[in-house]
């Protein structure tokens, strides 16, 4: 569900309520504390009785974490709704048209490139929480916005910042409001600069998860002394069991978990 689809902002308030779970109950709730109204007011909102204000829905846009685009496009919808004359309104349909069109002409640019630059690697290996809202929307359940916000803790303005960077260089999709991995190949090499820090983010991640850890789970440490030979023996034994760890992780279906394995064997 895409909001450029819509030709009035209750319209498309009233459909994003309605894919949420449970069928939004008590969003509308939300949407009034956050905008500091009276509930009855919003529910006249989205029946239709009145408008809001451009204050209260520059306010919605940030609660409903909508990129600048779509913010843009939600304020203009707003606008036309108000509008008084033809004149306004036709203007209006113009600037909206112009959005709709930016809007289609950054999904083509994202579709014909398929590997991040240098620039978009620094940001995307900057946090872990890039590569795990990456991942996510390949599981049925995560992948609309509030859903990862609330599996990664995030507020949804984070998480929004998080899907405007992943969707404009294409590591992820969306459509018809869900997300969806994209074209994007996310290679990094092993002597890239940038490999310290995505190795700091996991394992700092698997220090945070240690007290939580499930039967499921796994955390061992092992200082040894050891020949050089066996040293190397181990070191290969460890590329066996990469390849098949690859392998079982590329062919599991259909995929339920986030998860993660760091792996080290090194000198002290």
């Amino acid at each position: 569900m895409k909001i450029y689809d819509f030709s009035d902002y209750k319209s498309f308030l009233n459909a994003r309520i309605a894919r949420l779970p449970k069928k939004g109950r008590g969003e509308v709730l939300r949407m009034a504390k956050h905008l500091q109204m009276h509930p009855t007011r919003m529910s006249h909102v989205l029946r239709g009785d009145v408008n809001l204000t451009s204050e209260q829905a520059c306010e919605l846009c940030s609660y409903l974490a909508l990129s600048s685009l779509e913010s843009e496009f939600f304020m203009a919808l707003l606008q036309f709704e108000k509008a008084g004359s033809k004149s306004l309104k036709k203007m209006l349909l113009a600037q909206m048209d112009s959005i709709q069109t930016r809007a289609a002409d950054f999904q083509n640019e994202v579709a014909q490139d398929h590997e991040l630059t240098e620039a978009d690697k620094i940001e995307f290996y900057s946090q872990w929480q890039y590569l795990a809202a990456s991942l996510l929307p390949s599981l049925p359940e995560f992948q609309t916005l509030e859903a990862i916000a609330a599996r990664l803790e995030l507020s949804r303005e984070k998480t929004r910042k998080l899907f405007d960077f992943l969707l404009r260089t294409g590591v992820c999709l969306e459509k018809d409001g869900r997300f969806q991995m994209g074209p994007k190949s996310i290679y990094l090499e092993s002597d890239s600069p940038l490999i310290v820090h995505h190795h700091a983010n996991w394992r700092l991640r698997a220090l945070l998860r240690h007290e939580k850890m499930t039967d499921n789970e796994l955390a061992f440490s092992s200082p040894v002394t050891i020949h050089s030979r066996d040293q190397k023996q181990i070191k290969q034994m460890i590329r066996d069991f990469l390849k098949a760890f690859l392998k079982v992780a590329s062919e599991s279906e259909p995929t339920e978990k986030l998860a993660c394995l760091n792996i080290d064997w090194f000198e002290v």
